[in-house]
């Protein structure tokens, strides 16, 4: 769905098949809270954690529950976290991924590339294809990128970029 009427995204109309498996996507309900004054504030970049709670919220509720866990082995996600359970759970899934020196960085802006990938990894495909960015060859997440592209879930940038660095807000 797009996101407003940002040219960035848009629209995807999934075919029956298309749908991703763990995901619920007939019942509509809150899957973005906000923060404890009310207020969602879209132009602010959302953190890791906060995207992992988010899909953790999409799960459905079987799937949440066979890989429902607080056990992770990042080293900045303590058990007292707010987001440990929502972290471990979509760790343990293989949806999100930490880094080499043993971090999650929960509190990090998501990036592009990090968002793509967690959204592909959830429909469980990737494309070899290219989606001709100028700044995506050799990335870590160039195959997750070129498959968001040909399943036209995402666009680049008007001078040919993808930015994947650049954060999500």
């Amino acid at each position: 769905t797009p996101v407003g009427n940002d040219p960035w995204y848009p629209p995807y109309n999934p075919g029956d098949d298309d749908k991703p498996s763990g995901l619920n996507t007939e019942d509509h309900f809150s899957y973005v809270v906000g923060y404890e004054d009310g207020m969602v504030k879209p132009q602010r970049s959302i953190t890791r954690a906060e995207v992992a709670t988010i899909f953790y919220r999409l799960l459905e509720d079987d799937v949440r529950d066979d890989y429902d866990t607080t056990r992770n082995n990042f080293s900045d996600v303590t058990s007292d976290s707010w987001y440990n359970q929502t972290v471990s759970t979509l760790a343990s899934m293989g949806i999100l991924k930490g880094y080499e020196d043993g971090t999650f960085r929960p509190n990090n802006a998501v990036t592009r590339a990090e968002f793509v990938t967690a959204v592909c990894k959830c429909f469980g495909s990737l494309s070899t294809g290219s989606a001709g960015f100028s700044d995506v060859s050799g990335h870590w997440a160039e195959g997750f990128i070129n498959q968001a592209v040909a399943e036209d879930w995402i666009s680049g940038f008007p001078d040919g970029t993808f930015r994947p660095e650049q954060p999500v807000s």
